[in-house]
């Protein structure tokens, strides 16, 4: 063990020495070398392309020494805001190279691999020794584990492929804990709450624009979802711009610091005036899942506030004991009931529940060890931009309940993995929260961990973590208690 550790200690100070003698010539003509060498490249790619692949090339390679020579913090914030402030799955731009379709979120995920070997080289580091790694580790495990079943059962392997497109953005994790410290943190947080208030200042104007000019229309692109909808016999504007979910996030957040102690009340007034306008940002959404996920959010944070922990594990035990009941209700045959009543409710709820019957009946097949990877099912296509007359069986590969999803991928093997997973990184970030010292820190985590845990409910409803922005979410605020907490666990918690 000690041999091996040498030789790879060998080879990193080779590797160094390369790249540091490539980068910073010590004398004259080994830099005039690399000029000329610079310069018959220039003449060759000029030659053999033209002027415009040429072009291009210096563009690529000057945007690569960009990349490399950034501080950490950039690049993180970079990553962190590329993926939670573009669409979740269209894209302005699609490489197409040897029949493999690549989206610009998969370029950066592959250039902060990178940059993180680039980095390794120079300053050798190891994650931190946490709880929290095994649990993202185990819910990356629950994909590896569908993967495998999904190959055994020999499912399609395009579609196999293209569901492990998504899983592989669990890796920023490790990412984040080597680029950022806790000095990065106000860094990264003043990034996303400006990000979001320009967002929603952006999506408030263009509602008003409509609204005042009578200009309603219906497009979904990756820039978000704009659709016209009827409210008291006038058509409206519904603005979901791409990013819409950090409303949420940085609004509870947000709450949470305005009814911190030790917050200044010009700093209170101006979280109230930044509450206001994601409110108002959150309305025009007309979404009725998000409406729901904040109020999950701000239950969480009164819970999350209780000062006795014996309250709060039994108020947890009475809502495991209903959620239970809710579960046995579901698989026995009362949900057939349940199926004649929401029709009521409207065609797109009406819809998910139709998916969610599609999905158990897949389950029941395979109940220990799930459908895997690429597996589908048939089921009524409630939710077709048609009249209802054009209703019909249609293939659901993925759904809007994402447990139920993952209960009929992973059976119940693998939705115990993902369970333990999920639900462990947020049991963690709330048993972090009195660790901390400074009461705008606790107000801050104990915000996030209320947004988390609501994300984990909406997911009985919207499938935003089944994409590469709600993988990098999960990572992000897992990373986040790592190094906020870091070297504050070991002595007394702090008072609440």
């Amino acid at each position: 063990m000690a041999e091996n550790t040498a030789a790879e200690a060998k080879v990193l100070r080779s590797l160094r020495h390369v790249l540091t003698w490539w980068l910073s010539p010590e004398w004259e003509r080994q830099a005039l070398y690399w000029q000329a060498a610079l310069l018959m490249l220039v003449l060759v790619t000029v030659c053999a392309g033209g002027p415009v692949i040429a072009f291009a090339g210096a563009g690529l390679t000057a945007l690569t020494i960009v990349w490399f020579s950034a501080p950490p913090k950039v690049i993180a914030a970079i990553f962190l805001l590329f993926l939670g402030f573009t669409h979740q799955f269209r894209s302005f731009l699609v490489l197409a190279t040897a029949g493999v379709e690549w989206h610009p979120r998969e370029l950066l995920l592959i250039a902060l691999g990178a940059y993180c070997v680039f980095r390794l080289l120079f300053y050798p580091s190891r994650l931190p020794s946490d709880s929290l790694n095994a649990l993202v580790a185990m819910t990356g495990a629950y994909f590896v584990w569908t993967a495998a079943v999904g190959i055994f059962a020999q499912q399609d392997i395009h579609r196999i492929a293209s569901e492990l497109r998504v899983p592989v953005f669990l890796l920023s994790y490790a990412a984040l804990l080597q680029l950022v410290c806790r000095e990065h943190l106000p860094f990264l947080r003043r990034a996303f709450c400006q990000f979001t208030m320009l967002l929603a200042l952006i999506a408030i104007a263009f509602f008003a624009y409509t609204l005042l000019s009578g200009n309603v229309g219906t497009t979904q692109n990756a820039l978000g979802e704009f659709v016209q909808r009827l409210v008291a016999g006038t058509l409206v504007q519904s603005v979901r711009p791409s990013g819409h979910m950090y409303y949420e996030v940085c609004l509870v957040v947000l709450v949470s610091l305005f009814f911190s102690s030790g917050i200044s009340k010009s700093a209170k007034v101006v979280y109230a005036a930044c509450i206001a306008v994601l409110l108002a940002a959150l309305a025009i959404t007309m979404m009725r899942t998000a409406y729901a996920s904040v109020a999950v959010s701000i239950v969480l944070l009164a819970f999350l506030s209780i000062p006795s922990a014996r309250a709060r594990y039994v108020i947890t035990a009475v809502c495991a004991v209903s959620l239970l009941a809710g579960i046995t209700l579901w698989l026995s045959p009362l949900h057939t009931l349940a199926l004649q009543i929401v029709p009521n409710l409207g065609v797109s709820i009406e819809s998910r529940f139709v998916e969610m019957a599609g999905a158990f009946r897949a389950f029941w097949q395979h109940p220990l060890v799930g459908t895997g990877m690429g597996s589908t099912f048939q089921a009524l296509g409630l939710a077709a931009k048609t009249s209802q007359l054009a209703y019909g069986q249609d293939t659901f590969q993925t759904i809007h309940n994402v447990w139920v999803f993952f209960l009929f991928k992973g059976g119940l093997v693998g939705f115990a993995m993902i369970l333990t997973g999920l639900i462990g990184i947020f049991v963690v970030m709330a048993r972090r929260i009195p660790l901390l010292h400074d009461a705008r820190e606790r107000a801050i985590l104990r915000g996030l961990t209320a947004a988390y845990g609501a994300q984990l409910v909406a997911m009985l409803a919207m499938p935003r973590l089944l994409y590469a922005s709600g993988c990098v979410f999960v990572a992000m605020m897992a990373a986040y208690t790592v190094i906020a907490t870091s070297g504050q666990r070991a002595g007394r918690p702090a008072v609440r």
